[in-house]
């Protein structure tokens, strides 16, 4: 079997259309495959399998390869500019596994994480995944967290005289961004924050910082409490994900009461 692999500037709508029709016969994989684009700069990058005997174009941001023009392969990893490190995510065709076609996408794809300085090649799998590579090293884990509703709704009493300690006050901005903050009384500088996504079945917390001069102070912690005191009315929880890197972060998420429902490993790709 005659494979390609193929580089491409953009995924047209044909193409993404055929890589969802291959995602579908294992849709437990979240694939990255849109280009994207932070501060003006691509954070995606995507390789494609077929088998058809295709002309190979030098591109920097797609690949694909490919037999008889069915689509067999897909990789494609998420960085960050700046970044060294990228999270890659990759699902071979059942009927084509074991056959070489991840090794020959994640070969054509390394060139372009050297032009992009990218040193480190993460992948992840749910906990219970038995499909782990053993020639690959274990890095670390991300776990995702969620704070139960009879643990939301504080004393508006007692939340106040923490913020009074404290010398805060809370803020919750809609625009431009859903953002909860703490403001220091005396300066009216935010000093804590952390942005909120509404969904469906449960509001997402992430981005939560504290200024450098005001760790260690106990703000993180009544910051959460203030959100989650004043989202307690919609009945919905409040989760959040967090790298098991940032030990200070699950201490402080452990402690305000989040638990762990699931968690993803990721595994360092050897460079071969």
């Amino acid at each position: 079997m005659s494979i390609k692999i193929n580089a491409y500037s953009h995924l047209s709508k044909k193409l993404i259309s055929r890589i969802e029709s291959l995602n579908s016969l294992m849709p437990e994989y979240e694939l990255y495959y849109e280009s994207s684009s932070i501060n003006g700069e691509k954070a995606f990058y995507t390789a494609v399998a077929t088998t058809e005997d295709s002309a190979s174009f030098k591109c920097t941001s797609f690949n694909r390869a490919s037999s008889d023009n069915k689509l067999i392969g897909f990789l494609s990893f998420l960085w960050v500019p700046g970044s060294e490190e990228a999270e890659l995510t990759a699902f071979v065709h059942p009927a084509y596994r074991n056959s070489g076609v991840f090794t020959q996408m994640l070969k054509s794809s390394r060139s372009e994480c050297e032009k992009l300085g990218i040193t480190r090649l993460y992948y992840c799998l749910p906990s219970q995944s038995e499909a782990k590579n053993k020639s690959h090293l274990y890095s670390h884990s991300e776990y995702l967290m969620k704070l139960d509703n009879s643990l939301m709704k504080t004393d508006t009493a007692t939340l106040q005289k923490q913020l009074e300690a404290l010398n805060a006050g809370y803020r919750h901005c809609q625009k431009p961004y859903n953002t909860c903050e703490l403001i220091e009384l005396s300066s009216g500088k935010s000093v804590c924050r952390c942005n909120l996504e509404d969904e469906e079945s449960f509001t997402n917390m992430w981005g939560v910082m504290t200024d450098e001069s005001h760790r260690r102070t106990g703000l993180a912690t009544l910051l959460i409490r203030c959100v989650a005191n004043a989202l307690s009315s919609l009945s919905k929880p409040l989760v959040l994900q967090v790298s098991g890197r940032n030990t200070a972060a699950l201490s402080l998420y452990e402690k305000c009461g989040f638990m762990t429902i699931s968690r993803i490993d990721y595994y360092l790709i050897r460079n071969e």
